[in-house]
């Protein structure tokens, strides 16, 4: 029904591209393709290099996290497509919150499917704002997903308990 959607979205817009990070296990690529020329897969990826999966991300316009993912697992997905300046749609679930800042929310998590399809569809159509989330989820990758941040957390939490064993 989703893909259905966006299908038609798509026949309107051929210009915008959408990477789902797991289309379900239902269809292989090739069926995926084929039927919904949209969407590009990147769950399934064997015999694909890291050079396909990144040209994926990078040449797409907005990544959906599937809601039937697990969160944290959905979430992480999401995280080499947004520092190659792809705007995440994701399910309103707690791991996809942490994964973009307060103000993307409103633009970038979806309630339900219909929902989903609005936020693609006001993406599609304003590429001002698209523009914006796209950068916007570049910084926040940059910002809070890098490695010296992730690193300066550990040793954080690690002064921490050393400092409350003493």
């Amino acid at each position: 029904e989703v893909f259905e959607a966006l299908g038609q979205t798509w026949r309107r817009r051929r210009d915008f591209r959408v990477v789902v990070t797991d289309p379900g296990e239902k269809l292989s690529q090739l069926e995926l393709a084929a039927r919904w020329p949209f969407i590009d897969p990147i769950s399934d990826r064997s015999g694909w290099t890291l050079g396909d999966y990144l040209r994926l991300c990078w040449e797409a316009d907005v990544a959906i996290g599937n809601h039937t993912h697990p969160a944290i697992w959905g979430g992480l997905a999401l995280t080499e497509p947004m520092a190659a300046y792809t705007v995440p749609v994701m399910p309103n679930r707690w791991a996809y919150r942490e994964m973009c800042t307060r103000e993307m929310a409103c633009d970038v998590l979806f309630e339900d499917a219909a929902d989903m399809l609005l936020k693609v569809e006001r993406l599609m159509n304003d590429s001002a704002l698209l523009g914006r989330l796209k950068c916007d989820a570049r910084a926040f990758c940059q910002d809070r997903l890098s490695p010296s941040r992730y690193v300066s957390e550990i040793v954080a939490d690690a002064e921490r308990l050393t400092g409350a064993a003493k």
